[in-house]
């Protein structure tokens, strides 16, 4: 759901979105920028490697990023850059019973 309400947003006021088996957002979009709220739990499965880049912030719990050349472990607190690029392939990966609550910045989709 896209809330183009201006230059400051809420999450508060936005309402989740399934996006995906174990996948939930909150997503503003401005100016071909985009903030996402993402709350994963186990289940949620990325099949592909994402090749975009993020800015991101662990709100809470954890979870690990499987990149092409290692794994890092995800914890509340920790902030990171992604670049763009198949070289930065991504995925994030929960094992069971694990829960995490990301913001991620990034460019928004075109169109």
């Amino acid at each position: 759901m896209n809330a183009d309400v201006g230059l400051l947003a809420g999450f508060d006021r936005l309402q989740w979105t399934a996006a995906a088996a174990g996948l939930r957002t909150k997503t503003f979009v401005l100016a071909g920028q985009r903030a996402r709220l993402l709350e994963l739990c186990y289940g949620f499965v990325e099949t592909g490697w994402c090749t975009r880049g993020h800015a991101f912030h662990v709100v809470d719990g954890g979870c690990s990023l499987e990149t092409r050349g290692a794994t890092v472990r995800l914890t509340k607190g920790d902030v990171g850059l992604i670049p763009n690029g198949e070289a930065h392939g991504h995925k994030l990966l929960l094992g069971p019973g694990e829960r995490a609550l990301l913001l991620v910045f990034d460019e928004a989709d075109p169109g």
